[in-house]
């Protein structure tokens, strides 16, 4: 027999969830200590113009506004298993934690992070940063400026 008043409740839930929209991608803090004490901005609108890069993927660049009237840009790329970006990306967040509250890392000791968002096997959100270091570029920097060949 089914309890229908707590398949009531699941769908009252439900409804309540998609009335208060939903929450921007990344505005959510995995390693928070206290919860937010403010509700996480909400999606808004989409930029009608999405700008399709010249990479091999052709990933979409997409903006959004949020309720706290920002507007956030993002990466919709196909095709990629984004999951293990988001594992690294925790990892980022987990170390930046870690690192802010440890009274021996002074407060600019931090990973600069970006929020990747999984949305199927093969699909996903990526955060855009105006200003980003590709690492493999740093690398590649570090090595033709410490390997010198006379």
């Amino acid at each position: 027999m089914v309890d229908f008043g707590k398949k009531q409740a699941q769908v009252d839930a439900d409804e309540d969830v998609m009335a208060r929209g939903v929450v921007v991608p990344g505005a959510l803090d995995a390693f928070a200590v206290a919860p937010p004490s403010v509700a996480p901005p909400t999606i808004v609108s989409f930029d009608p113009e999405i700008l399709v890069m010249s990479s091999i993927r052709k990933p979409k660049r997409v903006r959004l506004y949020g309720d706290d009237a920002v507007r956030r840009s993002f990466l919709v790329k196909g095709g990629e298993d984004l999951r293990m970006d988001e594992r690294v990306s925790g990892l980022f967040a987990l170390m930046n934690a870690v690192f802010a509250r440890d009274s021996r890392c002074g407060a600019d000791v931090r990973v600069r992070n970006y929020h990747v968002t999984p949305m199927a096997p093969d699909v996903g959100l990526i955060e855009v940063r105006c200003v980003a270091v590709v690492c493999c570029a740093l690398f590649s920097q570090h090595v033709c400026v410490c390997v010198r060949i006379d």
